[in-house]
Formats: C-alpha cells, sequence, structure tokens
C-alpha cells in the first residue's frame, strides 16, 4: 500500500531515510509548521505505526495522531502494531534477552 504520511521533526528523517531507503520525501515547512516534511513509501500501515512506535515516532506522525482516536480509519491498524510490538517484547522476556 502507498502511504504519505505528515511527520513533524526533521530529526526523524536519518531514521526513516535507514528504514526505508526508498522513501519519497518532500519538504511541507509552511508558516505555522517548521520542520514538517511528507514522506510517501510502499508499506503495510500497519508495519508502518509498529516502525514509528518502536522509534518512538508516534507522537510527530500526523497518521498515527489521527489513528489514535477510535473510530478514525486506520485505528485497528495501530491497534495491531500495538499487540505485535507487545508479543515482540513478551518473546524477548522470555528468551532472557
Amino acid at each position: 500500500m502507498t502511504i504519505t504520511d505528515l511527520i513533524y521533526d526533521y530529526k526523524a528523517l536519518p531514521i526513516i531515510k535507514d528504514r526505508y531507503p526508498n522513501v519519497k520525501i518532500e519538504d511541507s515547512t509552511d508558516d505555522v509548521h517548521y520542520g514538517r516534511f511528507s514522506v510517501t513509501l510502499e508499506e503495510d500501515v500497519t508495519r508502518w505505526f509498529k516502525f514509528l512506535l518502536k522509534e518512538g515516532m508516534h507522537g510527530i506522525s500526523l497518521w498515527c495522531q489521527l489513528a489514535m482516536a477510535k473510530g478514525m480509519p486506520r485505528h485497528q491498524n495501530l491497534i495491531d502494531a500495538l499487540h505485535e510490538l507487545k508479543k515482540e517484547k513478551s518473546k524477548i522476556a522470555l528468551e532472557g534477552k
């Protein structure tokens, strides 16, 4: 699926580029939002949310912020990403890592 998201902090740019080398990035700074940029990439929505959550970037992603509201589009994808992260952490804890 093609995802286009707005990210509100340029410091996230190298992290996103490292994980998604083919990402299309466009400056979206305006008079109100400095440091904002859009990302367009091919990814599953749940995996995108999982990446944002793991990297602590869920608070600077417009898609993630909108999905946090119950009843909004993509809300279930965000819940699925949270469940997947919880399973991974449980597995790591059981393995003693």
